[in-house]
């Protein structure tokens, strides 16, 4: 289902398996793509609250005020045929204090995305027609022992992933 991006990460992956019921309990990959549809849903109806269980206080906030920017200027950022492609942990840091835990995950995805004006129904941008595929870099920490997604970095390059680094002071 998952891969993992470099295989020195595996032995600190099985250990933070082994340390980290939380993410167990949460799902470990599903809760990973459970949050992303529910992220692109909430996005593409300008309703933060769809999403709300699955972001951090911070994003919520942030994209609250986006979409309700959107709300205002009569836009909305439709998201139509959403693929997740892949979605591969790329770094993780366990703590012995679970607040302080973090997980970077690659996503690579596919969807149509364009802009409309809801005042006449025009497409303000995009292609509705066309899927275009990108990636992205989603992070991931924990939030009242839930994981929760805190970033987004829409543009992630060979280099940011080179230097990711996984740890644990459990180990």
């Amino acid at each position: 289902m998952y891969k993992i991006f470099n295989v020195s990460f595996l032995f600190i992956l099985v250990m933070f398996f082994a340390v980290s019921d939380a993410f167990a309990r949460a799902g470990g990959g599903g809760r990973i793509e459970e949050t992303y549809f529910k992220v692109q849903d909430a996005w593409t109806n300008r309703d933060q609250t769809i999403a709300k269980e699955y972001m951090s206080e911070r994003l919520f906030t942030k994209h609250k005020m986006q979409t309700d920017q959107m709300l205002v200027d009569h836009k909305r950022n439709v998201l139509d045929r959403i693929n997740l492609i892949e979605a591969k942990i790329v770094e993780l840091a366990d703590y012995k204090d679970e607040t302080k835990d973090k997980l970077w995950v690659y996503i690579k995805q596919s969807m149509i995305d364009y802009m409309v004006n809801d005042e006449n129904g025009g497409i303000a941008s995009g292609d509705a027609n066309k899927p275009e595929v990108s990636a992205e870099l989603w992070k991931f920490v924990r939030e009242n022992k839930e994981w929760v997604l805190d970033e987004i970095d829409q543009k992630v390059t060979i280099s940011e992933l080179k230097g990711l680094i996984s740890s644990s002071d459990e180990v």
